[in-house]
């Protein structure tokens, strides 16, 4: 649920909800708003370098992160019959520039590819985790947990 529109977003939940049996919950957990902040931030600095016309959050990407008050109103269109929308932070710290590489690596490539060859991403990757590193070596995801129930008879 992090890459469709907000449309998008809406049939996929109605899908959902048509789906399951009169009772049935419907589960699930991905980041909220926030998260990852200190990674976007990081890799926006190195692809300004690189491209300054290049804005990260008009891409499409999983850090366009929705608030859970936008999740809650989402279900409630949807046409769920009740539901709850609960969040967690969890702090990851590095001790060491290759862990705070391999988080970026992990999630960034495929949002980039579109942009940017496979070596320049390396390149974005790689200036990131030193930024990263460097000022705050710490990654917060803010989770948010879905749990929804369908109509009942």
């Amino acid at each position: 649920l992090h890459w469709p529109t907000p449309e998008a977003r809406l049939a996929i939940l109605r899908t959902v909800r048509e789906m399951l049996t009169p009772g049935g919950r419907f589960c699930a957990g991905f980041h909220g708003e926030g998260s990852c902040e200190e990674g976007v931030v990081a890799v926006e600095a190195a692809v300004q370098e690189l491209d300054p016309s290049l804005h990260l959050r008009d891409l499409p990407s999983m850090f366009r992160r929705e608030s859970a008050q936008l999740w809650t109103d989402v279900l409630r269109q949807a046409g769920f019959a009740s539901w709850d929308v609960s969040g967690l932070e969890i702090a990851t710290r590095y001790d060491d520039l290759a862990g705070c590489r391999k988080r970026l690596a992990a999630a960034w490539p495929p949002i980039l590819a579109p942009y940017f060859p496979r070596h320049t991403i390396d390149a974005i990757i790689d200036r990131a985790a030193d930024r990263m590193f460097r000022t705050r070596p710490v990654m917060t995801s803010h989770v948010l947990e879905i749990s929804a129930a369908a109509p009942g008879d």
